[in-house]
C-alpha cells in the first residue's frame, strides 16, 4: 500500500517547535554570541574592574572578602568568586582569561532562560526572549565586566523563573529557584534587595487575585500608594518624624486587613517571603561599615534623569522588537493562530506581566526620584523587563515561520542601530573629554586605547627614567596598571582630575617643573584645564607625535615661581 503524501490539512510543525530547531537552535545561539562578544572579551580592564581585583581578588585569604567592606566596589559573592579564579588560573593577567567566567556565566544565563522559558511559555517565545537578552545593548555592556552585574542578571532571572513555577503551579520547583535567587541577590549587590521586594510584590498579587475580588486587593494596595505620596510629600511640610508616625499609624489601622487578606497567599509563600530579606544576613558582620559606606555612595545628577535614562535603555532593549510585534500581530493569520494555541504553562500570561510590569516599574520611579541612585543599580530589573516583551501576545508566541524569523531579525536589527549609535556618541564625547558611564555609553567598552598607548609610549624615545605622565581620574589606575605591566615605575604616573585622596599628585605642585611632564588624552584643551585645575599652575601644552590611539602631551610651564629643587636635580641627575 503506499504511502500517504501530506496534504494542506495535514499542517507541518512550525520551525521553532521541529526537533532539529529545538536540538541546534540554542547551541547555534551561543555559538554565535560567543564569536559576537570577542571584542568585549578583549577591552581594558577599567577602573572598578582593577579595583577589585586588587582590593578583594589580591586578599591574603577568601575570608577578606567578606570582612572587607571600605568601599561599595565589593560585590562581595562575585569578588569571592574572583578570589577563587585567580587562584586558579594563577594570576595571569590576560583580559580574555579573567573574563572567562563571565562569559560562561553569560552563556549559562541564556541556556538557562531558553530551557526553563520552554516550559514556561513555549519554545519560541523562550528562544526569542533568550536572543533578545543575549543582544540587549544593556546586556552585552555589563556581562564581561569583572564587577557582580552579570551575576546579578543571572541570579534575578533563577528568582523570576521561580515566580513564574510558583504561579504556574510547581511550588517546590519554584520556591527552591526563587529561594536560591533572593538569598544570593543581596549578597552581590545590596541594591537587589530593591528587587527582590518587587518580585516577592508581583508574587503575592498574582496568587491573590485568584483569593480575592479586584475591588479586596484595591483596598489593601490602595493605602500602601498613599503612604509612599505621603512619604515624599510629609517631609516638606513637617519633617521626616512625620513619615514615621504615618507608617506607624497606617500600619496599625490596616493591620486587621491586611491580615484577612492575605493570609491565605502567605500561607503559600512564606518560604520566598523570609528569602526576600535574608540575604541582607550577609551584611551583618560589617553592618557598622556598610552603613558608613552605603550612607556616602553617591548618585547620580537627578532622580528625573535616572527615570529617563532608564525609560531610553528599555527602549533600546525592547524598542524595536515590540514594535514588530505589535505590526506583526495585526496579520489576521498570525492573530488566529495565536488564538488557536496555548503554548503558555502560565495562566492569564498577559494580566501576569502587566502586573510584572507595575511591580518592577512604580518601585523603580519611587527609588529613582527620591534617591537618584546610578542607573546600573536596577540592573536586576533587565530579566523581568525582557519577559514583559511577550505582552502583545496572547498566549501563543510565533506560530508562522516567517512571523518568527522577521521578529529575530527585528532584534538583531535594533541591537546593530543601537550600537552603532552608542559607539559613535560615546567615541564623539571621549575626544571631547566627557566619560560617559551608563547603560548604554561606556567609554571603556571594546575600548584598547590604553592598551596600545603604554605599548607605544614605553618604546618611545620622549620616556626617561624621571619623566611623569599625568592622565585622567576614569583613565588612571587602568594606565598605571598596564604601565607597571610594560615594565615602568608606578610613581611615574599621576592622576588628573578627580585624584584627591588615595591618588592624589605625590609632589607639591611647584615640585613637577624639575620633571619632563606628559599628558596623555584626548583633548588638548580638556587636558589643559584639568591639569591647571589639580595642580593649581598655569602651563601651555605641545603636541608630541605617538603613534597610539591617544594623544600626548608635553607640559611647558608659563611663569614657574621659583623654588629649592628636589635633591636628584641639585645633584645634577635630571634624566
Amino acid at each position: 500500500m503506499p504511502e500517504e503524501s501530506p496534504t494542506d490539512d495535514q499542517p507541518t510543525l512550525p520551525l521553532a517547535e521541529t526537533p532539529g530547531f529545538q536540538k541546534w537552535g540554542l547551541i547555534g545561539l551561543l555559538i554565535f554570541f560567543t564569536v559576537f562578544t570577542f571584542d568585549f572579551m578583549r577591552t581594558d580592564l577599567w577602573f572598578d574592574e582593577l579595583l577589585t581585583l586588587g582590593d578583594y581578588g589580591t586578599q591574603q585569604h577568601l575570608g577578606g572578602v567578606f570582612t572587607s567592606y571600605e568601599v561599595a566596589n565589593n560585590h562581595i559573592l562575585f569578588s569571592a568568586a574572583l578570589w577563587i579564579w585567580l587562584r586558579v588560573i594563577r594570576f595571569v593577567m590576560a583580559e580574555e582569561v579573567l573574563r572567562f567566567p563571565c562569559l560562561l556565566l553569560a552563556l549559562i544565563t541564556i541556556s538557562t532562560l531558553y530551557i526553563h522559558g520552554r516550559r514556561l511559555f513555549g519554545n519560541a517565545a523562550a528562544y526569542l526572549l533568550a536572543v533578545l537578552l543575549a543582544f540587549s545593548p544593556v546586556f552585552l555592556s555589563f556581562f564581561y565586566q569583572l564587577r557582580g552585574y552579570g551575576l546579578t542578571i543571572f541570579l534575578s532571572l533563577i528568582a523570576t523563573l521561580g515566580a513564574f513555577y510558583i504561579i504556574a503551579g510547581q511550588r517546590r520547583k519554584g520556591t527552591v529557584m526563587y529561594v536560591i535567587g533572593a538569598v544570593l541577590l543581596p549578597g552581590v549587590i545590596p541594591s537587589n534587595l530593591l528587587f527582590n521586594g518587587s518580585l516577592f510584590l508581583f508574587l503575592s498579587l498574582t496568587l491573590a487575585a485568584r483569593e480575592r475580588s479586584p475591588w479586596q486587593l484595591a483596598l489593601t494596595c490602595a493605602p500602601a500608594l498613599v503612604l509612599v505620596i505621603l512619604r515624599e510629600t510629609l517631609p516638606f511640610w513637617f519633617g521626616s518624624g512625620a513619615v514615621i508616625a504615618t507608617v506607624s499609624v497606617g500600619i496599625v489601622v490596616y493591620l486587621p486587613v491586611l491580615v484577612w487578606c492575605w493570609w491565605p497567599v502567605m500561607r503559600q509563600i512564606w518560604i520566598p517571603a523570609i528569602a526576600t530579606i535574608a540575604g541582607m544576613a550577609i551584611y551583618v558582620p560589617i553592618w557598622d561599615d556598610f552603613r558608613r559606606v552605603i550612607s556616602g555612595t553617591g548618585g547620580w545628577v537627578s532622580g528625573p534623569e535616572v527615570a529617563g535614562h532608564w525609560f531610553i535603555a528599555i527602549a533600546a532593549h525592547l524598542g524595536l522588537f515590540v514594535i514588530g510585534c505589535l505590526c506583526l500581530h495585526k496579520q489576521p493569520q498570525l492573530r488566529n493562530a495565536a488564538d488557536g494555541a496555548r503554548d503558555s504553562k502560565v495562566p492569564d500570561l498577559r494580566r501576569s506581566l502587566w502586573l510584572l510590569a507595575l511591580c518592577c516599574v512604580v518601585p523603580m520611579l519611587d527609588v529613582a526620584l527620591w534617591r537618584a541612585p546610578y542607573p546600573r543599580a536596577f540592573l536586576a530589573y533587565l530579566v523581568p523587563l525582557t519577559f514583559c516583551a511577550l505582552i502583545p501576545f496572547r498566549n501563543s508566541f510565533c506560530r508562522i515561520d516567517r512571523f518568527f524569523l522577521l521578529l529575530i531579525f527585528f532584534i538583531l536589527a535594533n541591537d546593530v542601530v543601537w550600537f552603532r549609535l552608542s559607539d559613535h556618541y560615546t567615541r564623539n564625547a571621549l575626544h571631547r573629554g566627557e566619560y560617559r558611564q551608563d547603560l548604554l555609553q561606556q567609554f571603556y567598552t571594546r575600548n584598547e586605547d590604553i592598551y596600545y598607548t603604554t605599548h607605544a609610549l614605553a618604546q618611545s624615545p620622549i620616556m626617561g627614567s624621571r619623566t611623569r605622565i599625568f592622565v585622567d581620574f576614569h583613565e588612571y589606575i587602568a594606565f598605571a596598571q598596564y604601565w607597571q605591566w610594560r615594565g615602568g615605575r608606578l610613581d611615574q604616573v599621576e592622576c588628573l582630575n578627580g585624584g584627591g585622596g588615595r591618588f592624589a599628585p605625590r609632589l607639591k605642585p611647584q615640585a613637577y617643573r624639575f620633571y619632563p611632564q606628559l599628558i596623555v588624552g584626548y583633548d588638548p584643551e580638556f587636558a589643559r584645564k584639568s591639569y591647571e585645575e589639580t595642580l593649581g599652575l598655569t602651563v601651555q601644552l605641545q603636541e608630541v607625535y605617538l603613534p597610539s590611539p591617544m594623544r600626548l602631551f608635553r607640559v611647558i610651564p608659563v611663569n614657574p615661581e621659583p623654588i629649592r629643587p628636589p635633591p636628584d636635580v641639585q645633584r645634577g641627575r635630571l634624566l
